[in-house]
């Protein structure tokens, strides 16, 4: 089987005719499933749906820019400390390439084998944002040292138990401060 389709891909529908090709089942459940009973799937693709692109013709492209700013303004402080963790990051908004970002999507190696950090490479050399799943398959630390200058962000799911994720001190410790050089991407779910 070629690395690549054999006609165009343009639209989510073909991504998914890839996906139903390559991979194993459980995979693909997982990944085209939704939560509570897949309403919010149901509504998100209506919601798509209803978008159109508008062709611009007879005008001149061969200069266009797409960059934009995402919450507003450029983060103004990076500071290591001796572990290499930024210490002092004061984000008002980052500068991206482009209106789209690479959005949390859990259990990435259950597609290719690099997982999150493929997607976080693809992200800083588009010069976009990649967020970071809570359920991912791979840690901060592996996509931060695959993608050093990606603009990345962390979805973090707040338990109950804090003892979830590797409990009070040690390595929690540490990983709270990998996770200073990442911005947080709020996730406010039921």
């Amino acid at each position: 089987m070629s690395d690549f389709p054999s006609s165009p891909v343009v639209s989510l529908r073909d991504i998914e005719a890839i996906a139903h090709r390559r991979l194993p089942r459980n995979a693909l459940d997982y990944y085209r499933s939704g939560a509570d009973q897949m309403s919010t799937l149901g509504e998100n693709r209506s919601a798509f749906g209803k978008y159109r692109i508008l062709p611009r013709v007879l005008i001149d492209v061969s200069r266009r820019n797409m960059a934009t700013t995402v919450l507003g303004g450029r983060a103004k402080v990076r500071k290591r400390d001796e572990k290499g963790f930024i210490s002092a990051f004061l984000p008002t908004s980052w500068q991206v390439s482009m209106p789209i970002g690479i959005a949390p999507t859990a259990m990435q190696r259950m597609a290719h084998p690099e997982g999150e950090c493929a997607s976080a490479r693809a992200a800083q050399e588009a010069g976009t944002v990649f967020i970071l799943s809570t359920i991912a398959t791979s840690s901060i630390e592996e996509v931060a040292r695959a993608a050093p200058d990606a603009e990345t962000w962390f979805q973090p799911y707040i338990y109950r138990d804090r003892k979830v994720g590797g409990g009070e001190k040690g390595e929690t410790d540490d990983r709270t401060n990998a996770s200073i050089s990442w911005s947080i991407a709020m996730n406010c779910t039921t």
